[in-house]
């Protein structure tokens, strides 16, 4: 397999060269961010799921997704992104995601799109950083960091279903930085307790020397 490109800002490879993009950007004069996220894999659906590191939800359970479907071994090719929900009334981590206006909430997810191409699926939405869907969404905060979790399957034949992805899982932690704002300039090193007090007693010497001068000026 491909070397995995070490982490960016804006951009995460995954061991298993799943590659997570975002960008900043306004949707209805609210700030919003975009994600592209690229797999291997043609058919079948991917999906990706997040919530904040500090929230006591982890993995799958409790997680807000993006869920993409890429059918092409049919004649007519099914490519469509849906916001979905981690189901509140399962206790169990494992249960399928449903699709958020099943439980109640909004689709929230704008300008989604699905690409087919050398091997790999990408599918792309933007959404709010606050939707407003207090049922099925997590809110984001830019430089925010976020457990994601993230799963695929491939399947030969024509289906909407969301098959179990098996092993075909990955879980990591990434912090939204933005990638247009200017690099954090490094914090000046903290002068060592030694060179201040030399540079006082330097200080002090130079003043009494002047002070003695005037004095014999003055005495003249």
């Amino acid at each position: 397999p491909p070397a995995v490109p070490p982490p960016s800002p804006g951009s995460y490879w995954s061991p298993k060269g799943t590659n997570v993009r975002w960008s900043y950007t306004t949707l209805d004069t609210a700030a919003a961010i975009t994600f592209h996220v690229s797999y291997e894999g043609t058919d079948g659906w991917g999906g990706v799921g997040y919530h904040a590191v500090t929230s006591e939800r982890r993995g799958m359970y409790g997680a807000d997704f993006a869920v993409a479907s890429a059918d092409t071994s049919a004649d007519n090719v099914t490519l469509r992104v849906v916001d979905r929900t981690y189901d509140p009334h399962t206790p169990s981590s494992y249960s399928m995601p449903l699709a958020d206006t099943d439980v109640g909430g909004t689709d929230d997810l704008h300008d989604t799109g699905v690409s087919v191409a050398d091997g790999r699926t990408t599918f792309w939405f933007t959404r709010k950083l606050h939707t407003g869907d207090g049922v099925a969404d997590n809110d984001l905060t830019r430089d925010d960091e976020l457990n994601l979790v993230w799963a695929h399957y491939n399947y030969a034949e024509p289906s909407r279903v969301l098959r179990f992805h098996a092993r075909n899982f990955e879980t990591f932690r990434v912090r939204l930085v933005d990638p247009a704002a200017p690099p954090t300039p490094p914090a000046a090193p903290a002068m060592r307790a030694e060179y201040v007090a030399a540079i006082a007693v330097t200080s002090f010497t130079a003043l009494l020397a002047a002070a003695n001068v005037v004095a014999l000026m003055c005495r003249r």
